[in-house]
This record gives C-alpha cells, structure tokens and sequence, in this order.
C-alpha cells in the first residue's frame, strides 16, 4: 500500500533584466515557502553582436563636436526605447519558455504591485514578516530584484484556484 502523494502548489516570479532573478514559492498564499532562488542567463555574453562594416566611432567621443540639447534629448529617448523593448523581449522570452512547458504565466506590472497585493489573504503586517523571514532564510543579499520576484510569486500563487482537499 502506497500514501497518496502531497503535492504543494508553486509558483516561479521572475524579474527580467539581460538576466534574471527568480524565486520560486510553494505552499499555500497565506504562508508560502521559498523552495528556490537563482538567477537565470537570458543572453549569453560570449556571443557578440553583429559587427556592421557601416558602424563607425561615435562621434560623441570626440572633443572636437559639439552637440545640442535638443540632439541630446533624441538620442537619449531613443536609449531609453532601446532598453524599453529589450525588457519586453526578454519578458516575452520568459513567458514563451513557460507556456512551452505548460506553466501558466501571470503578468504584474511594477507600478500595479499595490493593488495587485490585495489579492493576498493576509495583513501588510503579516505580508512584511513573511518578507522577513525569506530574507533570513535565503541570507545576503536579498536583492531588490528577488523580492520582487519573490511577491510576484506570492501573488501568482495566490492566484491558484483552490484544490479540493484529499482525505
């Protein structure tokens, strides 16, 4: 005669930069469990762009030049776009990833955590000590990045339609 196994729900939370942060919680949303924490390599360092014969020195680099405020304004607005749609690329790689294994993705977006968190069934108080505790358990450094991954988590996983209980 065999237990029945007890299988725990999880969740992965993920914030993606060039690499990611992850943590992955299991248990129920009212007092989940760090069951995981790493970092995952999105874009491989070894490999290097592509090298255009068109590419030349910046002219930026030279003491010679001399730029506007409004040709400044453009090209830095433009940087920002730049790491605007590479966050969404490597976002999109991680969601592709997991539906390719059949993991649900639920998507938060920073500025929208706060209300989000209302999903959770507990008390900011108690929410900030469970927060607390992963940061003993896990150890320095309990990074910005893991935090946010860690509540991404927390808030996937209290997403979860309920299991029927099993006795």
């Amino acid at each position: 005669m065999t237990a029945p196994s007890r299988v725990r729900d999880a969740a992965l939370g993920v914030r993606s930069h060039s690499w990611a942060a992850y943590i992955v919680l299991a248990g129920d949303a009212q007092t989940p469990d760090i069951v995981a924490r790493g970092r995952m390599v999105l874009c491989d360092a070894a490999i290097e762009a592509p090298r255009s014969p068109s590419i030349r020195p910046s002219p930026w680099h030279s003491p010679r030049r001399s730029h506007s405020l409004a040709e400044l304004k453009s090209i830095l607005a433009s940087h920002a776009l730049i790491h605007t749609a590479e966050g969404a690329f490597y976002r999109e790689a991680i969601a592709a990833a997991c539906a390719a294994r059949r993991i649900a993705v639920h998507r938060v977006r920073e500025r929208e955590l706060d209300g989000e968190c209302e999903v959770l069934a507990v008390s900011l108080a108690a929410a900030r000590q469970r927060f607390a505790q992963f940061g003993r358990q896990l150890g320095a450094p309990w990074t910005q990045d893991e935090k946010l991954s860690a509540l991404g988590a927390w808030l996937t996983l209290a997403s979860l339609p309920a299991r029927p209980s099993r006795r």
